[in-house]
C-alpha cells in the first residue's frame, strides 16, 4: 500500500458483497405458514421421439445427447428470427442448413428435412487422455457416397448407416448397435440431456487433481510467488462438496419448445434419491403470491418466491468459507477477525431466505424502485439481526457503504434508512495504473452501479418485514398501512399465478413482467459512461411480457422461461433497426 493513502489497506471483492444490502433485505423473513413436502416428481410430459434406427447409431454411455425435431421445423423458427434481425435469403445466417452443412460437401443434397437429427458427445476417451467422441446422426435420402466428410480438420473419421439414418462419428470403433440405445429427451423443437451423474463420477479424479493444484502456491516466470487459490486447510471441505455434487446429481434436461404463439425454454436438474442437494419441504407458493396485495401497484416486474435452499446451501458452504478465509488472509489480523465474524453471520442469514417473499420493481425515467414484503416468525429478532449486519458493513474494508439516514419515522413501525454508495476509490485501490483510461471507465461503471439502489428503508410492523428502495416515503407508508389493515390492500397480482400454471407442478418462484422496461433503464444509465458502447434505447418498442418459473422438490430443480413469439420478433426488428445486430452478408 502506498504511504499516506487514506484508503483501507485492502479491499474485498464485490461478490458477494456488492449486493449485500439487497440480499440482506430479501433475507429478512420467516413465515408462520406450514411447509409442504413436495416429494412427488413433476407430472409426466411428452418426450422427444427418437426413431429406432437413429437410436441404434447413438453410442451407449454418451454424456450428452442433443435432438432437433427436424430441419424443416427448426428452419421455420430460425428463418423467422433471421428475417426479423434483417437477414436476407442470400445471407449466410439465414438458413440453419447452411450452418450444419459448412465443411460437409454433399450434405445439403442428401439430408432429409422432415425427421429428427441427433448429436451425441461421449467423454470416455477424454477421461483416458484422448479427444471427445463426437457423433452426428441424421436422416438421409440418396447416396451417402456423395458425402465428403474426412477432410483436413474434420472431426469425423467414420460413416455408418442404419435404415434411413446415417452417423458421422469421430469414434473409429463405432458400429450400429444391435438394439436401440435408450435415449430419453424432453419434448421440444431443440432438446438435450446430459448424464451428469456418470460424467461427474468419471471425471471426478481429474476434477480433484485440479482442485489439489489450486491449493499449491505457484511461482511465475518473474519469480513472483502467488498464494494458492484454495487454502490447504480448506481443501478437504472443497473436495467434500465436489464429491457430494458428483454423487447427488443425476441428469440435466434442456428444451426449447414452440407452444402455440409462445416460445418456452425448460431446464430440469434431476437428483439421485435421498440426495444431500435435495431442497426438501417447501413453504406454499400461494402464500407468497398473496403478499403482492401489500406491494405498491404498477410494478413492471414482480417476483414471488417461496424457495427453501437451506439444505443445498449446506453442501456448498465450504466453498463460501474458503472464499472468506482467502480474502481474510489479505487483511491485517484485526480486520481479518472482524471480517470473518461478519461473514459468518452473513452466511447465517441463509435460513431466513427460505420463506415466502414478494417483490416488485417499477422503472421510471428517473430510475428504478424496488419494494419487498415478507411475514416473519420473529420479526423483532430478524429485523435487529439484519440491520445490525448492515450497520457493521461500513466498518469493514469493502467498497459498499451504507450511510444511516435520519428518518422522521412512520407511525406503528420501526424503520431504518440507509444511503447506499459504492466507494470507487476503495474498489480501484488494488488496480495497477490508476490513471489509465481503462481504470477511469471502471470508476464510471462503479458509479453507475452505485446509482442502481441509492437508498433503502427497512421496516418492521407487527409480524411483517418490509423493504423499499424508493426515495418516495409514501410507498413505505402505504405498505405499512396495508400490513396493519387488510381492507387497505390492493388486489393480488395475477401474473405469478398465471405463470405458475405453465410450470411443472412444483413452482416455488416466479418472475413475471416487462423486460423492455429493464432494458430502457440500463440503456439510459449505460449511456452516461464515457467511452462505453451505446445501447439501443428501444424507445418505440412495445412491452415484452415474459414469465420465468423456478421449481424445487425432492427430485430436483427446474425452470422455465416463456415469451410470446411475436413479442420476440418485435424485439429483434427493433434491435436490427437500430443497428445492434448485423447479419452475415
Amino acid at each position: 500500500m502506498n504511504a499516506g493513502r487514506s484508503l483501507r489497506p485492502h479491499t474485498l471483492p464485490l461478490a458477494p458483497l456488492a449486493a449485500v444490502a439487497t440480499l440482506a433485505v430479501l433475507a429478512l423473513l420467516a413465515t408462520t405458514d406450514g411447509a409442504t413436502a413436495a416429494t412427488a416428481p413433476p407430472p409426466a410430459e411428452a418426450t422427444f421421439p427418437v426413431p429406432d434406427d437413429a437410436a441404434r447409431l447413438v453410442p451407449p454411455g454418451s454424456a450428452l445427447v442433443l435432438g432437433i425435431a427436424s430441419l424443416e421445423a427448426a428452419e421455420v423458427e430460425w428463418q423467422g428470427l433471421a428475417a426479423a434481425f434483417g437477414s436476407r435469403p442470400t445471407d449466410k445466417d439465414y438458413s440453419l442448413l447452411t450452418t450444419f452443412g459448412d465443411g460437409l460437401p454433399g450434405f445439403a443434397g442428401l439430408v432429409a428435412h422432415d425427421r429428427p437429427l441427433l448429436v451425441a458427445i461421449g467423454i470416455n476417451s477424454l477421461v483416458m487422455g484422448g479427444p471427445l467422441d463426437l457423433t452426428f446422426v441424421f436422416p438421409f435420402t440418396g447416396d451417402l457416397g456423395t458425402l465428403e466428410y474426412g477432410g483436413k480438420g474434420s472431426p469425423f473419421k467414420n460413416l455408418q448407416q442404419c435404415g434411413g439414418y446415417a452417423a458421422l462419428t469421430s469414434a473409429t470403433w463405432f458400429r450400429p448397435m444391435p438394439t436401440p440405445t435408450p435415449v430419453t429427451l424432453p419434448h421440444g423443437l431443440l432438446s438435450a440431456t446430459v448424464d451428469l451423474g456418470t460424467s461427474l463420477k468419471l471425471g471426478l479424479p481429474l476434477l480433484e487433481m485440479g482442485m489439489r493444484q489450486l491449493a499449491v502456491a505457484t511461482t511465475d516466470s518473474l519469480g513472483v510467488v502467488h498464494p494458492p487459490l484454495i487454502a490447504p486447510e480448506d481443501l478437504d471441505g472443497v473436495l467434500g462438496a465436489l464429491r457430494t455434487v458428483a454423487r447427488s446429481v443425476s441428469r440435466l434436461d434442456l428444451a426449447i419448445r414452440r407452444d402455440g404463439d409462445r416460445y418456452l425454454t425448460m431446464d430440469r436438474l434431476s437428483l439421485a434419491p435421498g440426495s444431500e442437494l435435495a431442497p426438501g419441504p417447501q413453504a406454499p407458493f400461494r402464500d407468497a403470491a398473496q403478499l403482492t396485495a401489500i406491494l405498491p401497484p404498477g410494478s413492471d416486474l414482480v417476483q414471488v418466491a417461496s424457495m427453501d435452499l437451506t439444505r443445498p446451501f449446506a453442501v456448498f458452504e465450504p466453498l463460501y468459507q474458503a472464499d472468506m478465509r482467502r480474502t481474510a488472509s489479505q487483511l491485517p489480523p484485526a480486520a481479518a477477525a472482524d471480517f470473518a465474524a461478519w461473514y459468518g453471520e452473513y452466511l447465517g442469514l441463509v435460513p431466513l431466505t427460505a420463506q415466502p417473499v414478494a417483490a416488485g420493481l417499477h422503472v421510471t425515467d428517473a430510475g428504478a424502485v424496488v419494494h419487498v414484503v415478507m411475514k416473519a416468525r420473529d420479526a423483532d429478532a430478524d429485523f435487529k439481526r439484519v440491520t445490525g449486519l448492515l450497520d457493521r458493513l461500513s466498518t469493514l474494508p469493502v467498497p459498499v457503504r451504507l450511510e444511516p439516514l435520519a428518518d422522521e419515522g412512520f407511525p406503528g413501525a420501526e424503520v431504518r434508512a440507509y444511503h447506499v454508495t459504492l466507494d470507487t476509490r476503495s474498489l480501484l485501490a488494488p488496480v495497477p495504473g490508476a490513471d489509465s483510461p481503462q481504470v477511469a471507465q471502471i470508476a464510471q461503471v462503479a458509479d453507475l452501479f452505485g446509482r442502481l439502489i441509492p437508498e433503502i428503508r427497512l421496516a418492521r410492523t407487527g409480524r411483517y418485514l418490509l423493504a423499499s428502495a424508493d426515495e418516495d416515503r409514501g410507498a413505505m407508508a402505504a405498505m405499512i398501512t396495508a400490513c396493519r389493515d387488510e381492507d387497505r390492500r390492493g388486489p393480488v397480482d395475477p401474473r405469478p399465478a398465471a405463470a405458475a400454471l405453465r410450470g411443472d407442478g412444483h413452482v416455488q418462484e416466479v418472475i413475471a413482467g416487462d423486460l423492455t422496461s429493464m432494458w430502457r433503464w440500463f440503456a439510459g444509465m449505460a449511456g452516461d459512461v464515457e467511452g462505453g458502447p451505446a445501447l439501443p434505447a428501444l424507445s418505440g418498442l412495445d412491452p415484452l411480457p415474459c414469465e420465468m418459473t423456478m421449481s424445487a422438490w425432492e427430485g430436483g430443480f427446474s425452470g422455465t422461461f416463456t415469451v410470446r413469439r411475436d413479442d420476440l420478433l418485435s424485439l429483434a426488428r427493433a434491435l436490427a433497426a437500430q443497428g445492434a445486430i448485423q447479419p452475415q452478408r
